[in-house]
Formats: C-alpha cells, sequence, structure tokens
C-alpha cells in the first residue's frame, strides 16, 4: 500500500497500483469546487477520491443522511440508468457514515458502473468517498473500497 494525506489532517493508503489524479483529470470525472484527492487504476477501472465540503455554519444542523441524500440525488438526475442498491452504516474516521451503493451506465461507454458513496462529518464539514468499478467486477472491487475507506486516520502531529 502506498500512503497519502489529505489536507494536512487525514492520513490514507491506497494499494501500489493506484496513480493520483491531477487536478485536471478531477474535473474530468468530478464536479464542483470541493478539495478533492483522487487516484485511479486505468486497467482494473477503479476510481478512489476522498472530498471535502467548505466549512458551514449551517453544515452543524445537518445530518449525515441529509448529505448523502443530496449527493444521490444529484447523481440520480446526472448519471445515465442510474439505480439505487442499498445504503449501509458504518464507522469512517471514528465519525458514523452512511455509504450508499449504486449502478450507472458510463456516458462516454456503454458499460455498466459500480459505485459507492460514503459521507461522514466532523463539525461544520462533510467529506465523501466516492468509489465507482465496473459492474462486472464489483466483488472484488468491494473490498478495495472497503480498505480505503478504513486505511482514513487522522494525520499524526
Amino acid at each position: 500500500m502506498k500512503e497519502a494525506a489529505f489536507k494536512n489532517l487525514i492520513h490514507l493508503e491506497v494499494p501500489e497500483d493506484f496513480v493520483e489524479l491531477s487536478e485536471e483529470e478531477n474535473k474530468k470525472y468530478f464536479t464542483g469546487n470541493l478539495s478533492r484527492i483522487s487516484f485511479r487504476n486505468k486497467e482494473k477501472h477503479i476510481l478512489l477520491s476522498l472530498s471535502q465540503s467548505k466549512a458551514s455554519f449551517l453544515y452543524r444542523l445537518y445530518g449525515v443522511k441529509t448529505a448523502l441524500n443530496g449527493a444521490l440525488s444529484g447523481m440520480a438526475r446526472s448519471l445515465k440508468d442510474y439505480e439505487a442498491l442499498g445504503e449501509n452504516e458504518s464507522v469512517i474516521f471514528d465519525q458514523k457514515a452512511l455509504t450508499a451503493a449504486f449502478s450507472f451506465t458510463a456516458k462516454d461507454a456503454d458499460v455498466k458502473q459500480y459505485g459507492e458513496l460514503s459521507v461522514f462529518k466532523i463539525k461544520n464539514v462533510f467529506y465523501a468517498i466516492y468509489c465507482v468499478s465496473k459492474f462486472e467486477d464489483k466483488e472484488e472491487s468491494k473490498e478495495v473500497f472497503a480498505r480505503f475507506r478504513s486505511s482514513l486516520i487522522p494525520m499524526k502531529s
């Protein structure tokens, strides 16, 4: 596993065969103006990403479920053939988190994709972990996704 840091706050690990995306590459895969770190394995068609919302006083009032539902609603509108596949609770970065599984068809190729979106919150900031692979490889990819999520730990001072 290779190590990386996000915002000097979160330590994370990704498999050795993943490459960090540049800002331009992130813009190709993601919309919005969020702080983000992403990794891709081109051969396995797997994309892993961690993003952070801007700090907002109002976010203290919103729960993880509200943030996840908002993100999923946006994805349902923008992703071709979007289908919700279920949701579960977990702990990520020592915080209560929700993960939703979904499928969609890639816009640039008629290939069915499998994805998981996890959301957790620290004070007035939301964090989202977005993982995508080919649908046919979802069982193998789920293990990669779970290892990525569980690798997130606070940076040591």
